[in-house]
């Protein structure tokens, strides 16, 4: 191997090294804040449990929000191209559901983390996405029943995200569309 070769061995190696290192930082600190939330997540508890530096983790990640950006995005990102592509009210929440699975641990902690339910841009664009399914499920009906019929499916539909692991979500998945879909 001439000196060219070993080098970019060596530059492979250090790469894959430094993409593991991420994925295992990213793998805590989603555990960390979707099960302590925001406020109970510190970078230095993340470090604590990797075992590494606090410089480290901000190498990949300076500072919490950054973590809120790789979690939450994707998630949001997903549920709007759900809702977006949807023609009819079933297809609508039947991909909404199945973003709230596959996302199941960031959806949830959307849901209970008052500080995500607040932040600037993710609480507000997860309140323009369920504006927009309240839209969908209404089909431009108007006033207080309309509102509460779209409260009552999305109840149908977030109360079962919160109790039931993914695998139940998926396996129960019609029917908790068809259930929510009861009022309408």
């Amino acid at each position: 191997m001439d000196d060219r070769q070993v080098a970019s061995r060596v530059k492979e190696m250090a790469d894959r090294h430094q993409t593991q290192r991420r994925k295992r930082i990213v793998r805590v600190a989603r555990r960390a804040l979707t099960t302590a939330g925001y406020d109970g997540t510190t970078i230095g508890g993340i470090a604590s449990r990797l075992g590494i530096s606090k410089a480290a983790i901000a190498y990949y990640f300076p500072t919490k929000d950054t973590f809120l950006a790789e979690f939450v995005e994707p998630f949001l990102d997903d549920l709007e191209a759900a809702i977006a592509s949807a023609g009819e009210v079933r297809e609508g929440l039947s991909g909404y559901l199945t973003v709230l699975t596959d996302h199941h641990d960031v959806a949830v902690w959307m849901d209970t983390d008052p500080v995500l339910q607040n932040h600037p841009d993710y609480g507000a664009r997860l309140d323009a996405v369920n504006q927009s399914v309240a839209r969908l499920i209404t089909a431009g009906r108007r006033g207080r029943r309309a509102q509460l019929m779209a409260l009552a499916v999305l109840g149908g539909i977030w109360r079962p995200v919160r109790e039931l692991s993914p695998a139940e979500l998926r396996t129960h998945h019609d029917e908790i569309i068809t259930t929510a879909l009861s009022p309408v």
